[in-house]
Formats: structure tokens, C-alpha cells, sequence
């Protein structure tokens, strides 16, 4: 049956379970957002006091015309994948697979990314370089992976991490970078040898260094 779908969005108070043949279905849903109650309290209130017969109005301006989309998705498609790109998903597979030999050691469920959905993964990326202006798939559009490769909540950490070391490595070989680790001693060692003050120095999520120091009286942030 031919059907002109655009998207589809669904909601369950359950994940699927294993032995419902509905892995196929599962794989199917790219983004996937855990959503809990609601926590603002002028939001609750009206969600409790509001009509529940009110209906979803979409404002005019933010409508989309058969038009827009379709030159929407001929942008989409002309977004060029970069080599960095290309290099993160194998390094990201390959750790993935490094990390599943450990879980099916002691008798858990592997992680799983059907070639389905790296195909879905990267036409979302494309789509979010595409809707941010740019004409060419960079690292920042992969950090949706996170939304996208989990089937279950327990599974969401461990593939945070994986994504940030390989991140963190792809990074670090395409822009013929040291490991973080040397040059973070480097670093410590050039600071101690110019400033007689204590500095600390602190690894942010893998990317980013924060030292912090006190020089003639200032806090240095680099």
C-alpha cells in the first residue's frame, strides 16, 4: 500500500519486552526520549485545569507546505558527509562491539544498531546540519546518536560513554591531536614551571579543560 507518510510519532507506558515479536516494529522508532511527569508547576497547573477536549492548534507560520517539504528534503539529501563523520560511526561500531563481548560474557542483551537505523541516523543528521545552514555533515550534528541507539533506559549511560570516547578519539585523529591524557601532564607541567601558584586542572565531559588558577589576584579559566 502506497502511503505518502511524513512521520509518525507514538507514545507507551512501556518499552516493548522480549517475546512480543515487536523488535522490528522497536527498530522502526528512531528517536527515543524518555518522558517523566511534569515537574514546572505553573505547567502542571494547567495541564490539570485545562478542557480535555481542547485541541492541538498549529500557529499558520509554523505550518509547512507539500512545497517546503519537498524542498526541504532535496536540501537534506545534497548535505555532504564529511570524512570525520564517516570515521566516528566505525569507531563508535567498533567500541560497541568491544563492549558487547563483555555484556554477552555475563549473560546480559547487547547493544544492537540495525544498518536500518545508521541509515535513519544519518539522514537525521543531514537534517539537523541542513535546518542549522550548513551544506556539510560535521561531528557536533552525531551528538543525536545519544536519542537514537538505546533500546533500553538501563543501556543509556553506557552508550553515552561510548559516544564520548569516540568522539573524543575521532577528534583527536582527524586533527592530529595527542591523547587528552598527555596533554593534559603537558599542560601541568608548563604551568607549573611558570606560575609558582597550585593550579587544578579538570577533564569536562572528555572535551574541554577548566584550569583554574590565581594570577596577581584573577581567576584564570582556559
Amino acid at each position: 500500500m502506497r502511503l505518502p507518510l511524513k512521520l509518525v510519532m507514538a507514545a507507551s507506558n512501556e518499552l516493548p519486552a522480549q517475546g512480543e515479536n515487536l523488535d522490528a516494529l522497536w527498530d522502526r522508532f528512531l528517536v527515543r526520549c524518555l518522558v517523566g511527569g511534569i515537574e514546572d508547576k505553573h505547567q502542571f497547573n494547567l495541564m490539570i485545569s485545562g478542557s480535555s477536549r481542547t485541541e492541538t492548534v498549529v500557529p499558520a507560520e509554523l505550518q509547512l507546505s507539500e512545497k517546503e517539504l519537498s524542498v526541504w528534503s532535496g536540501g537534506i539529501d545534497a548535505v555532504s558527509v564529511s570524512d570525520a563523520v564517516f570515521a566516528f560511526v566505525h569507531v563508535f561500531r567498533s567500541k560497541m562491539a568491544v563492549a558487547n563481548a563483555a555484556i554477552v560474557e555475563n549473560g546480559d542483551k547487547p547493544f544492537y544498531v540495525s544498518d536500518r537505523r545508521w541509515k535513519k541516523l544519518m539522514h537525521l543528521w543531514r537534517t539537523a546540519a541542513f535546518l542549522n545552514g550548513f551544506s556539510e555533515l560535521h561531528l557536533a550534528d552525531t551528538l543525536l546518536l545519544q536519542d537514537c541507539v538505546w533500546d533500553e533506559p538501563s543501556q543509556m549511560e553506557t552508550l553515552e560513554k561510548l559516544q564520548i570516547e569516540a568522539l573524543v578519539e575521532t577528534f583527536e585523529e582527524q586533527a592530529g591531536m595527542p591523547l587528552l591524557r598527555e596533554r593534559l601532564a603537558a599542560l601541568r607541567e608548563e604551568q607549573a614551571a611558570a606560575f609558582p601558584v597550585q593550579v587544578a586542572f579538570k577533564v569536562v565531559r572528555a572535551f574541554f579543560y577548566q584550569v583554574q588558577s590565581v594570577v596577581a589576584g584573577r581567576m584564570v579559566l582556559i
